[in-house]
């Protein structure tokens, strides 16, 4: 039965969707199934719950561990400007 619909943003890729469910976390089997095999590989002594608790407090600091995840592309490019700048420091 649905509960709400509200904008929420999926846990593993970051884009918004319609929330129908409250418990709902991501916005498509996809994400779901990506977050799934990627909990197993790297983290197989994490439970569910508490790889969503390790998502959430990276995300408390602007982390994130999807390379696909809008946060760890924006880290990426500020990385790249810092370098940039570097290099200009460098060549004065």
């Amino acid at each position: 039965m649905p509960e709400n619909n509200e904008t929420r943003y999926c846990l593993w890729c970051g884009q918004p969707y319609q929330a129908i469910y409250k418990n709902k976390i991501y916005d498509k089997q996809l994400c779901h199934m990506e977050s799934h095999r990627y909990r197993q590989m790297h983290y197989p002594e994490l439970t569910v719950t508490e790889f969503k608790n390790m998502l959430i407090e990276l995300l408390k600091d602007n982390q994130h561990i999807n390379p696909k995840h809008p946060l760890t592309r924006i880290k990426k490019e500020t990385e790249k400007t810092i370098n940039t700048y570097h290099e200009v420091n460098k060549n004065e």
